[in-house]
């Protein structure tokens, strides 16, 4: 009776077997020091009630067995269960994988289809253009030539020398057969005469005894040659040439010579036309007229000068000018757009 007031009288260390809660009171097990519920014990198999306050609910180490054997189907549970996650995860990307290759072959497939459409259209547009090019090409009238302008009217004169008589066309054309005929063998006769002038005046005959028949001339394309024309010449245009007079002495008239217009530029800005003018007294240039000239810079300075023509030698001499001068025609289009003269000195 005192054994089972201790038994009572002690707290607890572990929860219930079945339910997981820890009991205020209950009977204990024997072996392993478990204290259940009262309405637990009825739950739990296998258990020998010894009395009210003990109770036999497990064997001598069972209870570290069944839980190591527990956690141990817990873990190959979780790790099944992950592995099939995963591979069912591993699964799906594959098939998404496959899809999108799927998806790029068939893009692939599409681009080469239209690049084939595309050069079948180019090709049919090519052939198209070149059909209507050639069509027009035939449509357009040829532009005759001038051999076909000249033969064209020689026929239309023949076909209305041969129209003009009644008498048969085969007649007619005899008749301008021979009258071509008797044209070639004059003209034969005077090629001949010409060149046994030219053989007599070089002496040619008696020293190298040349003979005038041994000179081969076509007689027979001449005769036969009934579109032959004479052709005369064409009368020829000759102008007088200019002529400059040259006579130094006196003469009861007087002439001017011509004067020349010459650009100077890329001179200094400083630079003034009474330094021009001196400058060029000092090289023995003689000029008429000095202006200079307004232009866009203001780096360089710009002049004209007018010259006579005598001068032109000396004044493009580049031994007479300073380095980096400019100095050439004047034009006015080409050196600038607006000028203005701002001194002028006879």
């Amino acid at each position: 009776m005192a054994e089972s007031e201790n038994v009572l009288n002690l707290l607890p260390d572990k929860p219930c077997r079945y339910c997981k809660i820890m009991p205020k009171s209950g009977p204990k097990c024997k072996n392993c020091d478990c204290v259940l519920h009262p309405g637990c014990v009825n739950y739990i198999k296998n258990v020998k009630i010894i009395d009210d306050n003990q109770v036999i609910c497990c064997t001598s180490g069972e209870v570290g067995q069944a839980d190591l054997s527990e956690l141990r189907v817990s873990i190959d549970a979780t790790n099944v269960h992950s592995s099939e996650v995963s591979s069912t995860e591993i699964n799906y990307l594959k098939s998404i994988l496959a899809h999108k290759d799927l998806i790029i072959s068939n893009q692939k497939d599409t681009i080469e289809s239209l690049k084939a459409q595309v050069g079948l259209l180019n090709r049919l547009l090519s052939s198209t253009y070149s059909n209507t090019e050639a069509a027009s090409v035939k449509q357009t009238d040829k532009i005759p030539s001038y051999s076909d302008v000249i033969k064209n009217k020689k026929s239309v004169n023949n076909k209305a020398i041969e129209t003009s008589s009644n008498k048969p066309n085969a007649d007619n054309v005899s008749k301008i057969v021979t009258t071509d005929k008797s044209k070639s063998l004059k003209l034969l006769n005077k090629q001949k005469s010409k060149i046994n002038e030219i053989l007599n005046l070089n002496n040619d005959l008696p020293s190298n005894n040349i003979q005038l028949n041994n000179i081969v001339l076509d007689e027979e394309s001449l005769i036969g040659n009934t579109d032959y024309i004479t052709v005369s010449n064409k009368r020829t245009k000759k102008t007088n040439k200019t002529t400059l007079g040259t006579n130094i002495n006196q003469c009861e008239i007087t002439a001017v010579a011509s004067r020349r217009q010459i650009f100077i530029s890329r001179l200094s800005p400083n630079t003034t036309v009474n330094q021009l003018q001196s400058h060029l007294k000092k090289q023995n240039i003689t000029f008429c007229n000095i202006e200079k000239l307004q232009i866009r810079s203001t780096e360089i300075a710009a002049y004209k000068v007018t010259i006579p023509s005598t001068e032109e030698t000396a004044i493009f001499n580049p031994d007479n000018w300073p380095q980096f001068a400019t100095i050439r025609p004047f034009y006015n289009n080409r050196n600038f757009q607006k000028f203005e003269a701002i001194n002028t000195n006879p």
